[in-house]
């Protein structure tokens, strides 16, 4: 084989170099792709239209902060580090705004349910107050029943003597 000229050897390092370089990026996301695939039954479940569960949403969460982390390392005090954090954050803030829109609505649906168990609440209290208002009149009648009868009952041994 022939020797290489230092011209040579210095692309073929460089080379090497931004392969390594690349390689990093590639080794951090790889272990949460092989999980991805590994659970694809569990992670992409038909969701709104997108295949996707939460767990994959947090699983890619922790990967872009994984990636963001390596970048940061290599790059430290530099623009490529805050425009790679920034959107990592934004990739997962708009993840978690699918999973939070949901939540929302489930909550707007139980505010309904809240809402109709009040308006029930003060149609029992209504009722309520409306059959005691009745007993009481029941309990009257039956009590001047009682006095009438009572009464008759005085009436015909007031005859008899």
């Amino acid at each position: 084989m022939k020797e290489r000229t230092p011209t040579q050897k210095l692309k073929r390092y460089k080379r090497i170099s931004r392969l390594c370089f690349a390689g990093e990026f590639v080794s951090t996301a790889t272990p949460f792709v092989a999980l991805g695939i590994a659970n694809y039954d569990k992670y992409f479940v038909q969701y709104n239209g997108t295949k996707m569960s939460i767990a994959c949403f947090l699983a890619m969460a922790v990967m872009g902060l994984a990636v963001w982390l390596v970048a940061k390392k290599k790059f430290t005090n530099s623009f490529i580090t805050l425009v790679l954090g920034w959107a990592t954050f934004t990739i997962i803030f708009y993840l978690l705004g699918e999973i939070i829109t949901d939540l929302a609505f489930i909550m707007a649906c139980g505010l309904l349910g809240i809402m109709g168990a009040a308006g029930l609440d003060i149609g029992s209290k209504s009722a309520l107050k409306k059959a005691e208002e009745v007993q009481k009149g029941i309990n009257k009648a039956k009590e001047e029943m009682i006095a009438d009868e009572y009464k008759e009952e005085k009436k015909y041994k007031i005859k008899v003597k």
